[in-house]
């Protein structure tokens, strides 16, 4: 919020204020440098009155303008190239105005009518510019009230006015401070509604901008919640069956082998109806592990349902397909259960279904292939590998397959 304190306008806030200084400087700097070359210019240029209006002054006329307030000008416009200049650019300012305007009042005070008259207008210019050009209210108004004071005191010390001409050019001059104060005043107020509106524009894009971000990261974690197992951490079954028909075909593209685990957990309700479900969901976080710890990053492991888990298998033969999941019946025989009543040993059983490169089938074809070596394994008894061949069939007895209430869902 602006408000104005000492007749000054400023920010309440420190840092607020520091912000809009090195923002207005920013916007302003070519009119600082504009304004300073301005000034140079024209203040050579009215070196050629001096001649034809004041000759008998011109030396020291040109003296202030060549000597003096054009250098000082040329001076701080280098400076403003610098990368220091803003920290000393307001005291920059007020030099430069009091200067330009200290070094006509001094030609004023040496001049005669009706040359002072002339010289006055110069003057009104002077303060004109420092109201209109200088970014800065502060620092155009002490350059304008200091001329101001300086002129009077050359009025007080025996100028050769008539008394109604140093009212009227005391008058001029003060309603030219009034007004150009009010005009910057305006100008700047305007600005640091304008600077203030911008920042909370700003605030409001960064808000929103991080809200996006946690909306995106939202959407991601459902995503990811969608496509995986809570319990386990492994794909689900969606996920599964949507990685299962892009590598079909990308299989019959490529003409590659590809390998379809199937496998679940030896007697598993007996371990929940003895142990509870919590000894129950840590055999299968363990068969998860097991299988993370075995498979490659190009596989696709699963929790199917249930107790059942599924890997697939890109660029994978029979026999490796079989030495997988080998390597994992191993992997749980070691394992052992933590319960109330000690370890308990868990033991799975692997069906395996391998396409060759040849092989067109579909989803469902595939994974009854692999349902049906799994079926077979639990029926040779357990604990073991079965790889799925054709003296199996595709389709395994009636209503006795683990998988076949999943298989046609999706």
């Amino acid at each position: 919020m602006v408000r104005l304190k000492s007749l000054f306008l400023t920010f309440g806030d420190r840092r607020l204020e520091a912000a809009f200084q090195r923002y207005y400087y920013g916007i302003s700097l070519a009119r600082i440098r504009f304004t300073l070359l301005l000034g140079m210019v024209l203040y050579s240029a009215f070196g050629v009155l001096d001649v034809l209006i004041v000759p008998e002054i011109r030396r020291f006329a040109w003296s202030i303008r060549y000597l003096g307030v054009c250098p000082l000008l040329g001076l701080l416009y280098l400076l403003s190239y610098h990368k220091r200049y803003f920290r000393i650019k307001r005291l920059a300012h007020i030099l430069g105005c009091l200067a330009s305007g200290a070094g006509i009042v001094a030609m004023i005070s040496r001049l005669p009518m009706p040359g002072n008259l002339i010289y006055f207008i110069g003057l009104l210019l002077c303060v004109m510019i420092f109201f209109s050009f200088v970014p800065d209210f502060i620092a155009a108004n002490v350059a304008a009230w200091a001329v101001f004071l300086l002129y009077q005191l050359v009025l007080l010390n025996g100028s050769d006015l008539a008394g109604a001409m140093v009212f009227n050019n005391t008058f001029v001059l003060l309603t030219f401070n009034f007004c150009g104060m009010f005009i910057c005043y305006s100008l700047e107020r305007q600005i640091r509604a304008e600077f203030l509106q911008r920042r909370t524009i700003e605030r409001q894009a960064r808000e929103l901008s991080r809200a996006l971000v946690a909306v995106d990261k939202a959407r991601q974690e459902a995503e990811e919640s969608a496509l995986t197992d809570s319990l386990t951490g492994l794909a689900n079954r969606r996920h599964f069956l949507i990685m299962t028909r892009q590598e079909l075909d990308r299989k019959q593209r490529h003409l590659r082998d590809l390998a379809l685990i199937l496998l679940d957990i030896d007697h598993f309700k007996e371990i929940n109806d003895a142990y509870r479900h919590l000894v129950g969901d840590q055999a299968l976080r363990q068969t998860a592990v097991a299988i993370q710890a075995l498979v490659r990053s190009a596989d696709t492991a699963c929790r199917y349902g249930g107790d059942e888990f599924a890997v697939l298998l890109p660029e994978t033969n029979a026999a490796m397909a079989e030495e997988v999941g080998w390597r994992l019946v191993r992997a749980m025989a070691k394992m052992a259960l933590t319960t109330d009543v000690g370890p308990v040993a868990i033991s799975i059983s692997v069906g395996i279904a391998v396409l060759t490169p040849a092989e067109v089938v579909d989803v469902e074809t595939f994974l009854d292939r692999a349902d049906v070596a799994l079926y077979a394994a639990k029926q040779e008894g357990r604990n073991r590998v079965k790889v799925w061949s054709a003296d199996l069939g595709d389709l395994g007895p009636a209503g006795s397959n683990p998988f076949n209430h999943y298989l046609l869902k999706d």
